[in-house]
């Protein structure tokens, strides 16, 4: 005997690569007794000497597909009185077919997951269970079946599945066979034999559970004979194995009133014959007393449909009672009935669904309309006499209203940076089983919101609603919540993924500006580019009206992200200018917008005039009014104005206001002041501000001062200079002479005759020193030289009226 101890350690590390085993603490446990208990095994399986023999092939489930019994990592192995090792299932994964301790027989009680197993009569015959952690038992020898190896190691029968349904070992047609080199067993010579089949088969019905089968023995060396039977329903079943020279055997396992065949062949240990097949055989009736079920009714928990179908809502849990059996039994006195599911010809229907209790018949795992909505069962009952009849039941399935149980975003699921907002994102598309189902959308707060504010949902499309940067971060999140038509909803966090592009440079928004044309303007902005050097931007600008503002007047300066751009107006032009500045990067331009706005500026005009009492003429001491009108006829506000007048040496301000006043149609509080005299400059001086259109209009008294000389000429030459910029400081002066009226009088010729009236002494002023001298002139003790101007009636003379007209004067 040769055992390959590394089969044995093959066996539990394949685990982990089906998808129905994990690496718990429980399995490694298992796994080094099992690794214990296999090595104990092969010892004492070269110690007992006993007959083994691995099997190849594959077994078929019309259900659950191909079950393997030589797979990489596993395999089976027949010894004369068990089944050892593991078989893999495609769709269910791995079935033990035994357990083992060493020391110990190999017969199963099969009671729990802890002591199952295959067991060998010796001659071939197989019962016991395999396991499997995910579909549960799998009966060897179920009631109307079982397998067998038959000869030449081949084989042969049905394995039934409590979840798996039958597991069929061989087929003629479809070539699946599972065999074995085993020879322990006298039942499994290996092929080719060439006896002689037996001859003159009979078969004589001797009760209603009794038959008996006779031949003629043809062959002088076969160990034995092998008889087999089926009722047309389930497979061929092996009945007996005879020892040498039999000629007949008595069936004794059978029901009334039921139909049988059987067939029959010898075997040594060379081979086998072929089979001699006696059909149709059926026991005699039932007993009068106990007639045979005539029907099976099926109580239903839901609702019935017609004839012989159940209605089941989907979804019900597993364990829902579907309905209560019933057999209609004529016996008299009544009868006792037992149930099963049963499949005829192997065809399973959807019996692996259900399961029986009693009478009660129980789902085994729910329905799902979408999925499957009709079905068939059939249903066995046997009385106590084992009389029996079959039925069929149509499961017919109703749809019940779900809930959404997924969402998905398809289409896109995904949106490039800098796409402007309003760019499709993708289609929302929620899981229903109700087919046709309606849905709706909706962004919803919660655990995934993180950035529902940059979506927005139309229809069932979700679309951004700002530009994404792939920089600030590659994936967004969004939280939504469907709802069918029934009101149901399903929330579920999904990601929007943003993909990365070529970025444009950013450049800040430059404000509309406004300059004088005589001053150049200057806007600062910011710059910057997240994939291109700030040194490697190129800047360029556009006007729409180069009349006034031509590119060539218009220049960049700056560093790095601080940048500024001049321009400078074309002198003597107004109007305004859009101006779009565009930052290159090679591949990508962003620009951005400004409106400048060119004026010509104040445009000043200053008038004077000077008036007196006698004309062209003033004498020394008298009263002189100035008026300077300055008016603004350009297109925009003069502010800070400031006209300052020297006053010509000959003159003076009686006090610092100079009984100064302002006349003029523009004086906003605050913007302009009163008229200030600086006696030690000898000048006047005054600020405010002009608006277009408007004027100010500043008058004042001076005095000639006293001894000046006759023809001497006064000359004002005044200065009016304003702040274009706002900076605070003037930018232009202009003297009067420049900005005046040219017919204006800027000058004065002052001829003095003599004195004034009533200033006897020609001293310029008018004082009791003139009273007193008009007394003693009049008293006669004063006889000097009298102004002859200060005669104050014509009369040639000084005389008393002269002193009245002083003596007003003076109390003025």
């Amino acid at each position: 005997m040769v055992f390959r101890i590394s089969q044995i350690f093959s066996i539990y590390p394949v685990f982990p690569l089906a998808p129905f085993f994990k690496k718990s603490k429980e399995d490694k446990m298992i796994f080094r007794n099992f690794v214990k208990t296999a090595i104990m095994a092969a010892l004492l399986a070269v110690m007992c000497g006993s007959a083994h023999a691995n099997t190849t092939g594959n077994a078929w489930s019309e259900n659950t597909g191909w079950a393997n019994f030589n797979p990489t990592g596993g395999g089976v192995t027949v010894y004369d009185d068990h089944l050892e090792g593991y078989v893999w299932h495609e769709n269910i994964g791995w079935i033990r077919l035994g357990t083992f301790a060493a020391g110990t027989a190999h017969t199963y009680t099969n009671t729990s997951a802890t002591n199952y197993g295959v067991n060998n009569n010796g001659s071939g015959t197989l019962s016991g269970y395999g396991w499997s952690e995910n579909a549960g038992w799998i009966n060897f020898g179920p009631t109307g079946s079982g397998v067998i190896i038959g000869a030449g190691g081949s084989f042969d029968g049905y394995a039934w599945g409590e979840n798996v349904g039958w597991i069929h070992f061989k087929n003629a047609t479809v070539p699946y066979n599972v065999t074995t080199a085993w020879s322990g067993g006298t039942a499994s010579p290996p092929p080719g034999g060439t006896l002689a089949a037996p001859t003159s088969v009979t078969t004589t019905v001797i009760s209603d559970t009794r038959i008996r089968l006779t031949w003629t023995d043809n062959s002088a060396d076969e160990t034995g004979f092998i008889i087999e039977r089926t009722d047309g329903m389930s497979p061929w079943v092996r009945v007996t194995m005879t020892g040498a020279d039999a000629t007949s055997f008595t069936d004794t396992t059978l029901r009334c009133s039921w139909q049988y065949s059987y067939r029959i062949c010898s075997y040594n240990a060379s081979g086998s014959s072929e089979y001699v097949v006696i059909a149709k055989i059926i026991t005699a009736a039932c007993p009068a007393y106990d007639a045979l079920p005539s029907d099976i009714t099926l109580i239903g928990s839901f609702a019935s449909g017609s004839g012989r179908e159940i209605i089941v809502p989907e979804n019900q849990a597993v364990g829902t009672l579907i309905g209560n059996l019933f057999a209609e039994d004529a016996t008299p006195g009544g009868d006792t009935h037992t149930y099963a599911l049963f499949a005829p010809g192997g065809v399973l229907g959807c019996n692996i669904s259900f399961s029986i209790d009693g009478n009660r018949l129980i789902t085994t795992k729910p329905f799902d309309f979408e999925r499957k909505n009709k079905c068939r069962i059939w249903i066995q009952t046997h009385d106590a006499h084992s009389n029996l009849k079959t039925c069929h039941f149509d499961i017919i399935v109703t749809d019940v209203p779900e809930a959404p149980s997924g969402l998905s975003l398809r289409s896109h699921s995904r949106v490039s940076e800098n796409m402007p907002p309003g760019t499709d994102v993708g289609t929302f598309v929620a899981k229903d089983d109700d087919a046709d189902d309606s849905h709706t959308y909706e962004l919803v707060s919660g655990e995934g919101d993180t950035d529902n504010a940059l979506f927005a949902i139309e229809g069932d499309a979700l679309r951004t609603t700002a530009v994404l940067d792939f920089e600030a971060a590659a994936s967004r999140s969004v939280r939504v919540m469907t709802t069918d038509s029934t009101g149901a909803v399903f929330t579920k966090q999904l990601s929007v993924e943003v993909l990365d592009a070529a970025d444009a440079a950013v450049v800040s928004r430059i404000s509309d500006l406004g300059t004088d044309d005589e001053v150049p303007a200057k806007a600062d902005f910011t710059v910057s580019d997240q994939d291109t050097a700030l040194s490697a931007l190129r800047f360029s600008a556009v006007s729409d009206n180069p009349g006034l503002l031509p590119a060539e007047s218009i220049q960049f300066r700056g560093s790095c992200e601080s940048r500024s751009v001049i321009l400078t107006p074309v002198k003597g032009m107004s109007g305004t200018a859009n101006v779009t500045v565009s930052v290159s990067d090679g591949s990508t331009t962003a620009e951005t917008g400004f409106a400048l706005t060119v004026t010509t500026g104040p445009e000043l005009r200053a008038d004077s005039r000077i008036e007196t009492d006698g004309g062209d003429t003033v004498a020394p001491g008298g009263v002189l009014r100035y008026t300077a009108t300055i008016s603004n006829t350009g297109d925009r506000a003069a502010e800070g104005v400031r006209f300052v007048l020297p006053l010509p040496g000959n003159t003076e301000c009686s006090s610092d206001t100079a009984g100064a006043v302002i006349r003029s149609a523009f004086r906003t509080p605050g913007k302009a002041s009163d008229p200030v005299y600086d006696r030690e400059l000898n000048q006047l001086e005054w600020t405010g501000d002009i608006g277009t259109g408007e004027s100010a209009e500043i008058s004042f008294d001076l005095s000639v001062r006293p001894g000046t000389e006759t023809g001497e000429t006064i000359s004002f030459g005044g200065a009016v200079s304003y702040d274009t910029d706002c900076d605070g400081v003037s930018d232009i002066t202009r003297h009067t002479s420049e900005i005046g009226d040219e017919s204006a009088d800027s000058e004065i010729r002052i001829t003095v005759e003599g004195c004034l009236p009533g200033d006897t002494d020609a001293s310029g002023v008018i004082d009791m020193k003139d009273a007193l001298r008009v007394m003693r002139v009049l008293s006669g003790t004063d006889t000097g030289d009298i102004c002859p101007d200060s005669d104050v009636n014509g009369d040639g003379k000084t005389g008393p009226e002269e002193l009245i007209w002083i003596l007003k004067e003076i109390s003025k």
